[in-house]
């Protein structure tokens, strides 16, 4: 008898702890998911936060100088360069405004050529951001390269569009997109995204940068082109 109360403790014994060992495994990976999910909302909010900074930006330069949306457009009339044909050429180009626009401003473009205009590029992804300033600020090619081509940023919108569109599941436009990448760059296809603080730091300090350096190319700009 003494021999099976012990046998019974014994066995209740390892069932309790492995009932506390499950347990805590079990919180164990919730935590890990629960650090996951919020290291991947901080790089979304990374990547939303400095494309609309860009976005907004370019849009808020045009509106004060509406010269530039002219010059964005192709349709910037240089009387000391053009000849006539070139000069028929820019006259002719059409603006199409959305009708919000005008439901919100009016028939008064002053100061809202940028906002009128916005929707004629695409701030989403770096390639259209670069377009967008490259064809408004035709004169600022250094600085324009130095602000859009950081391999964080674009390891950064890849990572975000992976978590958005693919719920942090490697596909094959990703990993070409990373493949400069020390870490991610090993990663295959069908594995999930290693989400961690390391990486956070990493991209969202590009952002960060980044956007101070868009910020101060716009501000210099507005300063140094308008009285």
């Amino acid at each position: 008898d003494t021999t099976d109360s012990g046998v019974a403790g014994a066995d209740n014994l390892e069932r309790s702890w492995n009932s506390v060992v499950n347990e805590a495994s079990d919180k164990k990976a919730a935590i890990r998911t629960t650090f996951s999910n919020y290291y991947s909302s901080i790089l979304t909010v990374g990547w939303t936060v400095f494309e609309t900074l860009a976005g907004d930006l370019w849009e808020e330069c045009l509106n004060v100088s509406p010269k530039l949306a002219f010059i964005a457009c192709d349709a910037d009339i240089e009387t000391d360069t053009d000849d006539e044909k070139e000069v028929a050429r820019k006259r002719k180009v059409k603006f199409t405004f959305p009708r919000w626009f005008f439901q919100d401003n009016g028939l008064n473009l002053e100061h809202k050529m940028g906002t009128a205009l916005r929707d004629k590029w695409d701030f989403r992804g770096l390639s259209g951001m670069e377009v967008a300033y490259r064809k408004a600020f035709w004169d600022s090619e250094k600085e324009i390269e130095e602000i859009f081509h950081v391999p964080e940023l674009q390891w950064l919108s890849a990572t975000r569009n992976l978590i958005v569109h693919q719920a942090g599941i490697v596909d094959d436009p990703f990993r070409w997109l990373i493949k400069k990448h020390p870490i991610l760059s090993q990663l295959h296809k069908g594995d999930d995204l290693p989400v961690n603080a390391n990486l956070v730091k990493e991209l969202v300090s590009a952002s960060i940068k980044q956007g101070h350096a868009i910020l101060d190319f716009s501000d210099n700009w507005i300063k140094n082109h308008t009285s």
